[in-house]
């Protein structure tokens, strides 16, 4: 069952001709007690069709152990973000990003792969004055 109509993978197309480098979109799924994996994985395959940079990347985490631990996969469905020139920086969504959900999940395909606004730099100061590892999440929701 196609998830995308016409309108919105022309629409995508053309946001993510603006792509400056390769991203690759890692899916880990799991086929036990897990709603959402093959909805997650039919929408990722299709999105990897609207983007000469996107490169769709699957794993089972019941099969590939070490790339469950390379990005500390805890739930599933999980997706990794990660540049193909600068590797992975930590950008993970849990949960099919549907819905409001898929603008943050777009906005954050774009800035992976170098596609972004410049901070200014009293922020990009701030930024520099911390010296210790942060551990940074966001949750998006409607409710």
């Amino acid at each position: 069952m196609k998830l995308l109509n016409e309108s919105l993978e022309k629409e995508l197309k053309e946001v993510f001709h603006t792509m400056k480098d390769e991203v690759n979109v890692v899916l880990f799924t799991t086929q036990e007690d897990c709603e959402t994996c093959e909805q997650t994985r039919s929408f990722m395959e299709e999105l990897n069709t609207t983007g000469d940079k996107l490169n769709f990347i699957h794993y089972d985490i019941n099969e590939q152990p070490e790339a469950v631990e390379k990005y500390d996969i805890v739930r599933t469905p999980a997706i990794i973000l990660e540049s193909k020139e600068n590797g992975y920086k930590g950008v993970k969504f849990n949960g099919i990003p549907a819905g409001h959900e898929v603008n943050s999940f777009i906005s954050s395909v774009l800035e992976v792969s170098g596609v972004g606004e410049i901070l200014p730099q009293s922020t990009l100061e701030r930024i520099d004055a911390i010296k210790q590892p942060v551990h940074l999440q966001v949750f998006v929701t409607l409710g």
